[in-house]
């Protein structure tokens, strides 16, 4: 018993850790983005900052359901309590979004760049190494 609430009590904190990282990981690229394309344009920053804001209500939410899914906080590694379905499936469906959105952004910048064919395939495939 006391293994199974040393496991329980990780994989609350494990939760906890799991949506900072992300969002910060997430964010980090995007103001690589904003770095890299400073001359883009309006349309550009706006679709970043979008995505940024994206980004921090999923953190908030997915905080908000770790941290409320189950009362008392204790009942996390003492009981069965778990992540709904409906909530996994929804946080998965919408960090699944953002990544497809990080992941697509620069390519539009890329293929108006100025430059063989060749380069624009080469460029394109480092910034979707993200797939991987």
């Amino acid at each position: 018993m006391e293994d199974l609430i040393h496991f329980g009590k990780t994989n609350f904190a494990l939760q906890l850790f799991y949506a900072p990282c992300l969002a910060l990981a997430k964010l980090s690229i995007l103001a690589l983005y904003h770095r890299i394309f400073r001359i883009s344009g309006k349309a550009f920053n706006w679709a970043i900052y979008g995505i940024a804001v994206w980004i921090v209500l999923w953190f908030i939410g997915v905080y908000l359901a770790v941290l409320l899914g189950c009362h008392p906080i204790h009942t996390y590694w003492t009981a069965s309590c778990a992540p709904t379905y409906t909530t996994s499936i929804t946080t998965s469906v919408t960090n699944i979004i953002s990544d497809i959105a990080v992941l697509l952004l620069p390519q539009a910048q890329v293929w108006g760049l100025q430059m063989p064919i060749r380069k624009k395939i080469g460029l394109s495939i480092v910034f979707l190494m993200g797939l991987l």
